[in-house]
């Protein structure tokens, strides 16, 4: 995996592009819904926990990454809402109150709203 600098260099539009973000669609948001392919399994599952940790899973990221924290607050009422609406569709779903933060879903937000402030 590429040292640090490089990644970068690599990953500059990208963090130019995400940055801009917030202004680009007039400002920051009051929630944040966050779609992760990350933890597939047989059905949907909606986190519910207030205060998630950041799950570092992922080899190649520079040792400081372990040490990373986005204290985004949970958005308990979107989680309901979510839950209710893959129910009405008729797909199977549970709520899961363990899970934390994968770099996928964090890193993002992390770069576009790096004060947390947005519940998720």
């Amino acid at each position: 995996m590429a040292g640090r600098p490089q990644m970068r260099r690599m990953l500059g539009t990208l963090e130019t592009s995400l940055r801009a973000a917030p202004t680009d669609v007039g400002g920051s948001p009051e929630v944040a819904l966050i779609v992760s392919g990350h933890w597939e399994g047989p059905e949907f599952a909606v986190m519910t926990r207030a205060h998630r940790p950041i799950v570092c899973d992922c080899c190649g990221f520079p040792p400081s990454t372990d040490k990373t924290v986005y204290p985004a607050p949970g958005a308990v009422e979107l989680a309901e809402l979510t839950a209710d609406l893959i129910r009405a569709a008729g797909l199977t779903l549970r709520l899961d109150d363990n899970r934390g933060f994968d770099r996928r879903a964090f890193a993002p937000l992390a770069v576009m709203f790096a004060k947390a402030a947005a519940p998720t």
